[in-house]
C-alpha cells in the first residue's frame, strides 16, 4: 500500500496495477471537486462503433465509464487489471488516500 497526496491541480493518468488480483484505494481527506476515480470499458472493441444516442444518461449497461466521487471514508475495490484514472483536483485543498494491491493466498501471478 501507499499513500497519495494530490494538491490541487494534481490528477493520475490511466494506469493498472499489474502482478496483482485487486487492487483499491480507501480516501482519508476528499474535499469537494478533488478529482473523481475514472474506471474505463475494457473492452477495446466496444470503443469501435458507438450507438447513437438519446438525450440524458444511458442505462448502466451502455456506459463507457463509471466515475466515483471520492468521499472521506469510502473504500473502492476492483480488479487490478481494470483501467483507470483520477481526474484533476479542482479544489483548493489537498485530497489525501491510501491505495493497495493484494494476491489472493494460494495464487500465483
Amino acid at each position: 500500500m501507499w499513500a497519495n497526496i494530490n494538491p490541487p491541480g494534481a490528477l493520475n493518468r490511466p494506469h493498472l496495477h499489474p502482478n496483482s488480483h485487486f487492487s483499491g484505494v480507501y480516501y482519508i481527506k476528499a474535499p469537494k471537486n478533488s478529482g473523481q476515480i475514472v474506471f474505463n470499458e475494457p473492452r477495446s472493441g466496444a470503443h469501435m462503433v458507438m450507438p447513437s444516442r438519446k438525450e440524458g444518461q444511458p442505462p448502466s449497461h451502455l456506459w463507457r465509464e463509471v466515475r466515483v466521487d471520492p468521499l472521506e471514508g469510502r473504500i473502492v475495490m476492483f480488479p487490478s487489471w481494470l483501467w483507470h484514472c483520477v481526474e484533476p483536483n479542482e479544489s483548493n485543498d489537498i485530497r489525501i488516500s491510501v491505495s493497495f494491491n493484494f494476491i489472493q493466498k494460494g495464487f500465483n501471478v
